[in-house]
C-alpha cells in the first residue's frame, strides 16, 4: 500500500478501522476491528483510530478501512465485479470513473472499483443490482452491482489507484444526476372515484 496515494482528506480523519476476511454464515465477510484487535463498529467512534495507527498494525490484518459518517462530507461509489482477472473494466464503470473524475482505487479483490469524492449532504446508502443498472441504461453484466455510501458504513481502502492518480474533488452534481438516473420511475396512482355519501 502506498500511503501517500490515499487522499489527505481521508488520512487526516480519526475514522479508521482494520478488517479481516472471515467465514461467517457460509460466506467470507470483512469484519472490522480496532487497532488493538477488538471488534469495531461503525456506530461507535471509540473503536476507530487515526490513519497512522491503522497503518502501523495493518500487516496483522487483511487491510484497513474508512468509516463514513453523517455530515462527514465524503461519499464512495462501490462498483462490484466490474474488473476481469485480465484487467478489462466494464464500460459503464469506466464511464463513472470519467464522469466523477475523482480518486479511484481498486478493491482488495482487484475485481471492483471505489470512487471517492466530496459531497455537501449525507444520503442513505443505496445498492443497485445489474438488473436495475440495465433498466437505467447501463450495460451491466449479471453479478455486477453499484453501491452508494455516505454514512453508517465502512469501506475497505487499498490505496491502489486505478489507471492514474486523481485528487479528491466535489461531485454533488454528478451524484445527484446518477441517483436520478438510477431511481425507478414513480408509479402513477390510479385515480379513485369521489366518495358519495347518501344523506
Amino acid at each position: 500500500m502506498n500511503h501517500d496515494l490515499i487522499p489527505l482528506e481521508l488520512r487526516s480523519k480519526q475514522q479508521w478501522v482494520l478488517w479481516r476476511a472471515e467465514n461467517r454464515g457460509g460466506g467470507v465477510t470483512k469484519i472490522p476491528y480496532t487497532a488493538l484487535g477488538e471488534p469495531a463498529s461503525v456506530a461507535d467512534p471509540s473503536t476507530w483510530c487515526s490513519f497512522e495507527s491503522a497503518a502501523q498494525v495493518a500487516p496483522q490484518f487483511s487491510g484497513i478501512g474508512f468509516v463514513l459518517v453523517e455530515g462527514g462530507g465524503l461519499c464512495c461509489l462501490d462498483a462490484d465485479h466490474v474488473v476481469t482477472p485480465e484487467g478489462a473494466v466494464s464500460p459503464w464503470a469506466l464511464d463513472l470513473v470519467e464522469e466523477f473524475n475523482s480518486f479511484v482505487e481498486l478493491s482488495p479483490s482487484r475485481s471492483g472499483l471505489h470512487i471517492w469524492f466530496q459531497i455537501s449532504e449525507s444520503l442513505p446508502g443505496r445498492k443497485f443490482s445489474a438488473k436495475r443498472l440495465r433498466e437505467a441504461g447501463f450495460d451491466a453484466r449479471d453479478g455486477e452491482a453499484l453501491e452508494v455510501y455516505t454514512q453508517a458504513r465502512y469501506l475497505t481502502v487499498t490505496g491502489i489507484p486505478f489507471q492514474r492518480y486523481r485528487p479528491l474533488r466535489s461531485c454533488d452534481r454528478e451524484l445527484q444526476s446518477l441517483l436520478q438516473r438510477l431511481s425507478p420511475p414513480a408509479t402513477q396512482t390510479a385515480q379513485q372515484p369521489p366518495c358519495v355519501v347518501n344523506s
